[in-house]
């Protein structure tokens, strides 16, 4: 079927139904294809689609740059955009920011510069985080089988464009969100490095809290915990384990993919922790708040009467534990390796002896985790907000006044 660029947009008087390559003083480009190298400061920095994240931003894990002949050519000036053109993350864009640096952006990315007289970048930015926008690229990405837009597709993309002036209004009001989305998210990012400062220092011993003096011991794990194998017991509610903890399967977005026949389901209780016996060394476990059934593929751990079960789901997030897990799974491969009880219960570390204090630890890093979580709530009602008036005024259901 033919594909309708206009879609179901809706006239408006004084509004100009336009497709993006006629508002490009130049035509839309490919990246450079070339190979990322370490960070140096002699060069540019390399943005690829794996820097972009969820919400936009130049946010790589760690800095790269490029030294391939010819990048000079490749270098983002102020108001371009990229759209990623291939992959599960195509349509995903990126407004060119001067404080992220010289950045030369890669063959996966296609470069489209505005001519601001038609279209301002800052309102084609918002454009695409709107629900049209989504639409369009789920129907256009997957018109050749597999996700992937070019160059000529992202300038069929058409926008329903309102005059400069309005434009200038609608992205000065909905830029008020956006700082604050920008400052809330930055907010975010410092707490959760702070925290993860806070449990290195605390749960290392490092640290000590007022109060407690007494020296610390090297144990066994299996010193704190037993194995829960409960089974047989279907009639308790299937629970999932996420890295944000443990939560009824009906609540995931995941396929369900159990078996028919629970059986052999495990049993897990308030207050155990369930970790995935072939990812453990990833760090995959999670303190449960519920009681319920969980896979097979889990291994659940019972506190003893000594152990914070809290304390140490925190413990279990550490890179120096999660090294540990991973020095002591069992297998031939990546993909089998297993870290089951008999392995886990050896590994020796340093804990406190007294139950008080390690709850006294558990207390501060879960203010920590409130805090964020607060925070988190705080972004999401922003985002919603912003949301609802994009909705309103990039559709011009709702007109702004000049």
């Amino acid at each position: 079927m033919k594909w309708d660029i206009k879609m179901s947009i809706e006239k408006i008087n004084s509004w100009n139904n336009i497709i993006l390559g006629d508002c490009c003083k130049e035509k839309p480009s490919y990246g450079i294809n070339a190979a990322a190298v370490e960070f140096n400061e002699e060069l540019p920095r390399y943005i690829r689609i794996t820097d972009i994240d969820d919400y936009g931003r130049f946010s790589p894990n760690k800095l790269t740059s490029v030294n391939e002949k010819g990048w000079e050519d490749f270098i983002l000036k102020k108001d371009d955009i990229l759209f990623v053109r291939t992959g599960s993350t195509t349509g995903k864009s990126y407004l060119y920011q001067e404080k992220d640096g010289e950045l030369v952006y890669a063959g996966f990315l296609i470069k489209f510069s505005v001519d601001k007289t038609i279209l301002l970048p800052y309102y084609l930015k918002l454009f695409t985080e709107s629900s049209f926008y989504n639409q369009w690229v789920s129907v256009m990405s997957v018109r050749s089988g597999q996700p992937g837009i070019n160059s000529k597709e992202y300038s069929l993309l058409p926008i329903h464009l309102p005059p400069l002036k309005e434009q200038e209004k609608i992205a000065k009001i909905l830029s008020t969100w956006d700082e604050a989305i920008e400052t809330t998210q930055s907010l975010i990012e410092k707490l959760q490095f702070r925290k993860k400062g806070l449990m290195q220092e605390l749960l290392s011993g490092k640290k000590r809290l007022a109060g407690f003096s007494e020296q610390w011991e090297e144990n066994n794990l299996g010193d704190y915990f037993t194995e829960r194998k409960e089974t047989g017991l279907e009639d308790l509610e299937l629970l999932s384990v996420g890295k944000e903890g443990v939560y009824p399967q009906d609540n995931s977005n995941k396929k369900d993919t159990s078996n028919s026949n629970k059986s052999k389901y495990k049993r897990i209780c308030k207050g155990d922790i369930g970790y995935n016996t072939m990812r453990m060394w990833q760090g995959r476990s999670a303190l449960s708040n519920l009681e319920g059934i969980v896979s097979p593929a889990y291994t659940i751990l019972n506190p003893k009467e000594n152990c914070d079960s809290v304390f140490f789901s925190h413990l279990f997030k550490l890179d120096d534990m999660i090294h540990k897990f991973y020095r002591n799974s069992q297998g031939m491969v990546s993909d089998t390796w297993m870290c089951k009880f008999k392995d886990l219960k050896i590994i020796k570390f340093n804990a406190p002896s007294s139950l008080s204090e390690q709850k006294a630890i558990s207390k501060i890093i879960d203010l920590s985790d409130i805090e964020i979580s607060e925070k988190k709530a705080y972004l999401l009602q922003l985002k919603n907000q912003k949301k609802g008036l994009m909705q309103q005024l990039l559709t011009g259901k709702k007109r702004v006044k000049l």
